[in-house]
């Protein structure tokens, strides 16, 4: 009945336990879990303090430089243009970035944010000869821009100071900019490296309005709505500083001033008192997304700055409309792939499918869905006349962007990290580079690598579930990457009612008994088990611990992943 390995993690020492005896032992197990080793690290993690816990932005190279330039160009009323990407995490730090040049009383402000189909990642040559026409003085890159040498050595020599805002890996040669903020940077000073595109750009407007200014201060905390929707949807560690920006985002959005937002979670039926990572990564972002894959971008970022209710209401109508035709589309592309990976050959370790109807912009999302399903690295590439684009999702074992280096030779470009990439390369090369990942993928992944695999952080007893038990969970919010929802193992649980719900029987309802303490449990996505259930038999289950509001009540109940 089952197919996917339990990983559960080794159990917390007893050294570790004796060190902390004010903590229980669930809490020391999630914390010895999560690495946290000290006093200090422990007490900033649950109790992360926006006004206490934030690095002075000064402490980034090139900060004293940058904010010089900025004040600089609007003290001169010089062009100011900001260049942002077009997910989420680069609308969110071209609108956090716009809205404080705003507050300073930029005269001469605009934005650009390339055509994701058109003119695809970072700065362009034809983009920069645009903006420097212009006569812009400064342009300031957000989320992109560490890479583009050629390009900002064009917007140079057309008189065009850059400061580049970044914070992807930084290549060992760097542009020619006026200054470059991304803490990644050998011999940085910053003492958190792992920073979105948002939270680097923060770190800006924090410097740019360092002052003993109340008002200042006040514009700041109201901006995290939007830092911590970028810092949220683009799945960094929500550690450290990262976790301020998502913790106080989430108490910000529930009475946000921001009229796109409100007028966006109107539109999608998102109760803001219900708000938790889980809303923003599966319900704000990719309406916010939607505008960037199925049009452009510019409308999620009018969304945001707008000062019109009714303006607002307008866009987040398109953005749910656009939602719901990539939803479509994603629904049709993941059939018809699914009807070639029938016929596959089941000894690949790496599945690559090519049509030329499947569109680059979703691509990197159907290769995530199909890769979670199949376990293995899947790209999918748009097949062109002359030229192909490919978006690629991998395991956890192997590295894609590694991989496609070894293909370099026959790649038009290419970039990305351990999960992810994307790709160009000449039509009448797609046989050639399916030969060489294959290859690669051969040597490098093991059988136990395809088998999917769950984590858990501890065994517990199904008397240990109760509303005190929660609440000690409820600290460890807000969850996300390097920071996962505690996945818990249960032995011995008696099933007692077992029922398929949902579009055609999905789902799996069922109620647990283990000695006098009961509890119901839904498994999303596992009716199919439902035929080897047998009641009043004992099963081992691996879940988490959720609130199921009903009626006016509210109940503890388990969500489950896997069944033994």
């Amino acid at each position: 009945m089952n197919q996917k390995k339990w990983d559960l993690t080794n159990k917390v020492p007893k050294k570790f336990i004796d060190k902390f005896p004010e903590y229980s032992p669930i809490t020391l197990q999630l914390l010895y879990n999560r690495g946290l080793q000290d006093e200090e690290e422990i007490d900033k993690f649950l109790n992360p303090d926006y006004e206490k816990d934030l690095y002075n932005p000064f402490l980034m190279s090139d900060m004293d430089k940058s904010v010089s330039r900025i004040k600089k160009a609007i003290d001169k009323k010089e062009k100011i243009v900001i260049f942002g990407d077009y997910d989420v995490d680069g609308v969110t730090s071209v609108a956090v970035l716009y809205k404080t040049l705003k507050f300073l009383k930029a005269k001469h402000l605009d934005y650009y944010i390339p055509d994701r189909n058109k003119e695809g990642y970072g700065l362009n040559k034809k983009a920069i000869l645009e903006i420097t026409k212009k006569k812009t003085g400064l342009m300031i890159t957000v989320d992109c821009g560490i890479t583009n040498i050629e390009e900002i050595t064009l917007a140079n020599k057309k008189k065009t100071d850059v400061i580049v805002c970044d914070h992807h890996l930084v290549p060992a040669k760097l542009p020619w900019a006026y200054a470059i903020l991304n803490p990644k940077q050998k011999k940085d000073r910053y003492p958190f490296k792992d920073l979105a595109g948002v939270g680097v750009t923060f770190k800006l407007t924090q410097g740019l309005l360092q002052t003993e200014d109340n008002k200042n201060e006040t514009f700041l905390k109201w901006m995290m709505d939007l830092v911590g929707l970028g810092t949220i949807a683009d799945m960094v560690p929500l550690v450290d500083e990262n976790r301020i920006f998502a913790k106080y985002s989430l108490i910000v959005l529930k009475k946000t001033k921001n009229l796109g937002i409100r007028a966006l979670m109107a539109k999608a039926k998102i109760n803001p008192l219900n708000l938790e990572t889980e809303v923003v990564n599966f319900q704000i972002a990719p309406r916010l997304n939607a505008a960037g894959r199925m049009d452009h971008a510019y409308s999620s970022l009018k969304l945001l700055i707008t000062s019109s209710y009714t303006e607002a209401e307008k866009i987040a109508e398109n953005l749910n409309a656009l939602n719901n035709q990539r939803q479509k589309l994603i629904e049709q592309i993941i059939k018809e792939a699914r009807e070639e990976i029938g016929v596959f050959d089941k000894q690949r370790k790496i599945l690559i499918l090519s049509n030329k109807d499947w569109p680059i912009t979703v691509l990197g999302l159907v290769a995530g869905k199909l890769s979670d399903e199949i376990n293995r690295p899947v790209i999918l590439i748009e097949k062109g006349g002359k030229e192909s684009k490919g978006s690629g999702r991998s395991i956890e074992n192997f590295n894609i962007t590694d991989a496609l280096k070894n293909c370099k030779k026959i790649l038009i470009k290419f970039g990305g990290h351990k999960g992810a990439a994307g790709f160009s390369l000449k039509t009448k090369d797609l046989e050639l580079l399916d030969k060489n990942l294959c290859r690669i993928a051969d040597k490098k992944i093991k059988e136990k690598d395809l088998v999917p695999k769950i984590s858990i952080e501890s065994e517990i007893i199904l008397s240990d579930i109760a509303w005190n038990f929660y609440e000690e969970l409820e600290k460890f919010k807000p969850f996300g990457a390097d920071n996962p929802e505690p996945i818990f193992l249960l032995k011995n649980v008696e099933i007692i009612e077992a029922k398929t719900v949902g579009k055609d029987d999905k789902h799996l309802k069922l109620h647990f008994k283990h000695e006098e303490k009961t509890i119901k449990a839904i498994g999303f996505s596992l009716g199919d088990l439902h035929k080897d259930i047998k009641l009043n038999k004992k099963v081992d289950l691996i879940c988490s611990i959720e609130v199921n509001y009903w009626n006016g009540a509210k109940d503890l109940e388990l969500k489950i992943y896997d069944l033994k």
